[in-house]
């Protein structure tokens, strides 16, 4: 009787494949697609607190730079927090008085004055600097004049005549309440720019620059 030996399968070498011995029927499996996770976003510090994330490193496996400039530096003083709203240039009213007929709208520009410190006085409990050694600065104001009611010809007859009225500037809040108000007292039109007139300006609505000078401020 002869003898029959099993014949063992040969190890596939690298880069070839076993044959498949089994006929497709038609059908193919879908590829695996694999799609990266995309990474959070962590913040560093806590929107309520502005404290740093106490999470942030082991959510990402890294130190929070926060915590570390905390530790390391002063600086932590000068970071902004969450809740710090600045005083925006664009929100803002100045009233003239209504026998000048100057109305907060028609204002669209103002320079507010420069207040600088001219001599002191001796140092006491109650007051560093008396009011005469404060030293103010003019204030220029851009207007718009009026077709019905044109402003030229009364702002000329206050700057010749001297006539000194009070006015104030007030800085406003997204709400439009009032912040701060200026007062500007005893002040004078010093100067009057009848601005310019042309047919190819950006800007076609006419502006009068004024130039003022108070004789005191109040806050």
């Amino acid at each position: 009787m002869k003898k029959e030996f099993p014949i063992k399968p040969e190890p596939l070498k690298e880069g070839k494949r076993k044959p498949n011995t089994k006929k497709s029927k038609g059908k193919q499996t879908p590829p695996i697609l694999v799609v990266p996770v995309p990474e959070r976003d962590v913040p560093m510090y806590d929107p309520q607190t502005g404290e740093p994330n106490p999470h942030y490193e082991k959510l990402t496996g890294k130190k929070n730079p926060l915590a570390t400039l905390r530790e390391t530096s002063m600086e932590c003083e000068m970071l902004v927090p969450p809740n710090f709203q600045p005083v925006l240039r664009n929100r803002f009213l100045v009233k003239f008085p209504e026998s000048l007929g100057i109305k907060p709208f028609m204002v669209t520009d103002i320079d507010l004055p420069i207040v600088t410190v001219k001599k002191t006085r001796n140092l006491g409990f109650s007051h560093l600097f008396g009011s005469s050694g404060i030293e103010i600065s003019d204030l220029n104001v851009t207007m718009m004049d009026s077709i019905n009611e044109p402003k030229v010809t009364q702002l000329y007859s206050i700057l010749k005549d001297g006539i000194r009225f009070n006015m104030s500037v007030e800085t406003l809040d997204p709400m439009g309440v009032v912040i701060t108000e200026l007062k500007l007292l005893d002040c004078l039109i010093t100067k009057i720019d009848l601005g310019m007139l042309g047919y190819k300006m950006v800007d076609n609505i006419h502006k009068i620059n004024l130039t003022i000078k108070p004789n005191s401020i109040q806050y």
